[in-house]
């Protein structure tokens, strides 16, 4: 089974958490940088570990790293892509925490893996519901100065446009990833088109932006971007 690891790297140091039980879980690792570039003490770990590093600028938070790979690395169809940031650890375990979750990193990374191939896609928490009402949330009062998305929209109406989907009339309907770690069987992502994935990779671009307010709402629609129907022609 040919799976890939796609770590979104800002300025966590090398990943202790990628053990070799790990590693041993993937063909191929990707790790892009969008922080200063990696030093030449890296060389050394890349190399035994087999890591590719990609440097990219930083803009559109990890949803814009998620996507550039989308397009420029097509995966074979046998297998899954984890995506996951630079630390998961600090994205995952306190929600896992809270949900009487395992603590052990690799544990997380051999269900979710398990659990991809599977039923397509998995993560490592998921919650049902929001903590503030979806139709017409925004990000913007997050420290006051988040940049808009390109076309001003609420959630729900960024939600319908980009995925084709309505959103559920019962926000406890509603599923969105924890964290931004999550892990999509192949055929899925392959399933996804290109047409889409420009799209939203200009989506994610808006203004070369660090933290842009459509970043958070990617968090939101991961799993309903690889599910299996097939995409509305009026949205592409």
């Amino acid at each position: 089974m040919s799976n890939t690891l796609v770590i979104a790297r800002y300025n966590e140091n090398p990943p202790q958490w990628l053990t070799s039980n790990i590693r041993s879980m993937f063909a191929h690792v990707y790790l892009y940088n969008k922080g200063d570039a990696l030093p030449n003490e890296w060389d050394a770990w890349l190399s035994t570990n087999r890591i590719k590093a990609i440097q990219l600028p930083n803009i559109g938070r990890e949803s814009h790293t998620y996507v550039h790979h989308m397009i420029h690395n097509k995966p074979v169809r046998r297998g899954c892509t984890f995506f996951c940031q630079g630390d998961p650890r600090d994205h995952i375990l306190s929600f896992a925490k809270e949900q009487h979750m395992t603590n052990d990193i690799e544990e997380h990374f051999r269900n979710a893996i398990c659990s991809a191939e599977e039923y397509g896609f998995s993560e490592y928490c998921t919650t049902g519901g929001h903590y503030m009402p979806l139709r017409g949330w925004r990000t913007l009062w997050w420290n006051g100065h988040m940049l808009p998305n390109m076309h001003n929209e609420s959630f729900d109406q960024w939600f319908e446009r980009t995925m084709g989907l309505p959103l559920p009339e019962n926000d406890n309907d509603f599923r969105w990833v924890l964290g931004a770690n999550f892990c999509v069987r192949n055929d899925r992502l392959l399933a996804v088109s290109a047409a889409r994935l420009a799209m939203l990779y200009e989506e994610i671009s808006y203004s070369q932006c660090v933290n842009p307010e459509v970043g958070h709402f990617f968090e939101r629609c991961w799993r309903y971007l690889f599910r299996e129907q097939p995409l509305p022609k009026r949205i592409l």
